[in-house]
């Protein structure tokens, strides 16, 4: 299998403003909303001030404004049919003896393809051809990653991706078997959770406080992490530490992170 990570540059700001209305509009939803939207991105511009003063007036025919609530459910409905025209030509995933898996993960502008046949990559560079003329959106091929798990040894040449020894997917770090897998990302938690750890051991908090703490925001990096790969013994010993430590200030007894 191969695994590729598909980057876009500056995914948000590209999408086109028609493409957006069209998809509106293709999705039934109703003309009220979609009038309201078309309210909030046609006729848009921008003014650059330069020493105190307002130069010309730059229209805006791109982009989901950043901040606004409705951004992300957009330009999801936006990259939706991307998804859809490479599940429509690549094949669904078999995992274990029953269970079968689309071929495309995507969380807003993080879109991850599994190929299992060399000749995919022809359909997916169509499908990801036919997404930028459309909205206006470019693949960024720098920034882009793939995977070679098991004996994959074609590389993608149609995408002019390059080949990584590990990936990271929305914070998980995968590499080309299970074992190294399981090792960096929780490596990478436990740093993480020592020290944001240490970073909060001096705030004034009392002991219920601090276990709130614990539960709330150390505990949410483990909790993420540990949906894909089971929390191996040494390292639960060492978060066990950790938040011991943060808790009980075992520091005054000599003990250190």
């Amino acid at each position: 299998m191969c695994v590729l990570t598909l980057d876009f540059q500056q995914a948000f700001d590209r999408i086109s403003h028609q493409y957006l209305f069209h998809i509106l509009q293709s999705y039934g939803i109703s003309p009220w909303f979609v009038e309201r939207i078309h309210a909030l991105y046609d006729q848009a511009t921008a003014s650059v001030q330069i020493n105190g003063f307002l130069a010309g007036s730059i229209p805006i025919s791109s982009g989901v404004r950043q901040g606004c609530p409705l951004s992300v459910a957009l330009f999801a409905l936006c990259l939706h049919p991307l998804i859809r025209a490479l599940e429509d030509s690549l094949p669904s995933k078999k995992i274990g003896r029953h269970t079968q898996h689309g071929p495309v993960i995507a969380y807003a502008d993080d879109v991850t393809v599994f190929v299992t046949n060399p000749g995919d990559f022809h359909a997916i560079q169509q499908a990801i051809h036919l997404y930028e003329r459309a909205t206006g959106a470019r693949l960024n091929p720098r920034k882009s990653k793939a995977l070679a798990i098991g004996a994959w040894t074609e590389p993608p040449t149609a995408l002019d991706i390059f080949f990584h020894e590990r990936v990271n997917i929305l914070g998980v770090e995968f590499g080309p078997t299970i074992a190294t897998s399981i090792r960096d990302s929780w490596s990478k938690v436990i740093c993480a959770v020592r020290a944001q750890a240490r970073r909060a051991y001096t705030r004034h908090l009392c002991l219920v406080q601090r276990m709130k703490y614990v539960q709330l925001c150390l505990f949410a990096k483990i909790w993420h992490v540990s949906q894909i790969f089971p929390l191996p013994l040494v390292q639960a010993q060492q978060l066990t530490t950790i938040c011991s430590w943060y808790l009980w200030q075992v520091q005054l007894l000599g003990c250190h992170l």
